[in-house]
Parts: C-alpha cells; sequence; structure tokens
C-alpha cells in the first residue's frame, strides 16, 4: 500500500526531546516500512526516516526562532504534501484540522488521527469533514459530543509503543510512580497497594517570569515529561523551564513521606 504520512512541521521527526505526536508518526512510519509498505513522510527536513522524504522547509518551527510567522511555513508544509496526494493509497493525516479541511480537494481518502480535543471553535471543521478518523483512547471518545456531518469513526487506536525500550523485569522493582501533570508539576504516588495509590512527594516549577520557549502560550509551569535514572536523579522537561533535575527525599523514595 502506498501511504502518505502527514506529520506536524513543529517537531523534527522522530523529536530530539518533547514531541509526542511526532514519536508516534515515526514509530508508526518505520513499522509500516518494515512490514514491506510504501511509506512516504511528509515532515521537516531535519527529520530521519527509512521512509522517504517530503520536505518544504529544512528544519522544524520550534527551532526556528528567527521567524516572526511561523504559519506560512506550516501552510507550504501542508500544501507541498497534498500536492502529492494523487501518488498514494491513503493519507494519515496528525497535522490537525487544516488538512482535514482541504481533504475534500485530494484524491485519496484521509484518515485523521485525533491527537488532541477538538476545540469549539475547530469543530466548524469536525462537523464538515468527509473522512475517517481515530480516536487515541475510549476516554478521550467520551468527551466528544457527536459530530453531525459525515465524518466516519473508525475506532480507538492507542499510541504506538516502542516494546524492545521497555524490557521486561523479572525481579519486582520500586512501588513508586512518576508522573507529569502539566501546570500541577510532577507527583510521586506509592502504588504498593494498587487499590489505594498514596501521594508521597511533588515538585511544582515556578511560575516563568520570562518567555523562553514557544510553548504555552500562557506563561504558566507545563511539565512535559519525567524520567528517573538507576541512581534515583529525576529529570523533569518543562516546555518553557527546560529541564529541572531534581532527587526525592530517603523517605520519599522508601515510600514512608
Amino acid at each position: 500500500m502506498r501511504i502518505l504520512q502527514l506529520a506536524p512541521l513543529w517537531e523534527s521527526v522522530p523529536p530530539p526531546a518533547y514531541g509526542g505526536t511526532e514519536y508516534v508518526v515515526s514509530l508508526i512510519t518505520e513499522e509500516l516500512v518494515k512490514r514491506g509498505h510504501d511509506v512516504t513522510l511528509a515532515a521537516s527536513g531535519d527529520s530521519v526516516t527509512s521512509a522517504e522524504l517530503i520536505a518544504s522547509y529544512g528544519r522544524s518551527l520550534r527551532r526556528a526562532d528567527d521567524l516572526s510567522d511561523r504559519g506560512p511555513y506550516e501552510w507550504q508544509h501542508l500544501a507541498t504534501a497534498l500536492r502529492h496526494a494523487g501518488d498514494f493509497d491513503i493519507i494519515h493525516n496528525h497535522s490537525g484540522e487544516l488538512p482535514m479541511a482541504l481533504s475534500a480537494l485530494v484524491g485519496p481518502p484521509m484518515l485523521t488521527t485525533m491527537h488532541c480535543l477538538p476545540t469549539t471553535d475547530n469543530r466548524f471543521i469536525w462537523e464538515r469533514y468527509a473522512g475517517a478518523y481515530n480516536t487515541i483512547s475510549r476516554s478521550q471518545h467520551c468527551h466528544i459530543a457527536p459530530f453531525p456531518g459525515p465524518a466516519r469513526f473508525m475506532g480507538h487506536v492507542y499510541n504506538a509503543v516502542d516494546v524492545d525500550t521497555f524490557p521486561f523485569e523479572g525481579a519486582k522493582g520500586d512501588d513508586l510512580l512518576f508522573m507529569t501533570w502539566f501546570n500541577a508539576g510532577m507527583r510521586i504516588f506509592d502504588i504498593s497497594d494498587h487499590l489505594l495509590p498514596r501521594e508521597v512527594g511533588y515538585f511544582v516549577p515556578p511560575v516563568p517570569t520570562e518567555r523562553r520557549g514557544l510553548l504555552p502560550k500562557k506563561l504558566v509551569p507545563q511539565s512535559e515529561d519525567v524520567v528517573v535514572d538507576a541512581r534515583g536523579c529525576i529529570y523533569i522537561s518543562d516546555k518553557n523551564h527546560g529541564v529541572y533535575i531534581l532527587r526525592a527525599s530517603d523517605a520519599v523514595m522508601a515510600g514512608r513521606a
């Protein structure tokens, strides 16, 4: 099958750090290539893929701090990709509503993965979209009011996971779960009793006073990802602040806090 994977231009594929959608696009693209499909990826020029790459701009927009208006570059990215639409059997759209609005102008069917919930305004497009779409969880679908238009719901497709990066451990590990909650920071839960998890620690970054990154639009803490290494060092990425490196107290790590 000839497949066009249409990625956002905001991050390279795969992303160097933050970029959940682009990471999923990379996993899907590489697996489809392995299975023998003819795959083309429309993404930024600094993306790395075993598929054929279509790029109208050489770098991801997140790192293009010299641009005063990134919008035209995204528009051209989508136009360049859809100009080749006739070469494919299907277009898998990960770039939101703009390709959906243009889907009636291209021949092949479009499948849109709903990476974000529709807003009050962009529902205007969803209600007129005649292609197919999937959600990434049952919970996501429960929060969507039915679309009155012709869009076809294809089901729930959970985000791709590179299983090899999560090797099985036969020995039981710590009963601590580290989670980031955007403006609620990072939380640590003791899940030794899976029916009654307890919060045993937390870290909330201070409200930023200056903008260092493109997102979020409001200057608020935005904790995105958390990684804990074998030494117990905690690494938290924040959209505006960068990276925090922390250590939890011995009491927290022992689940006694």
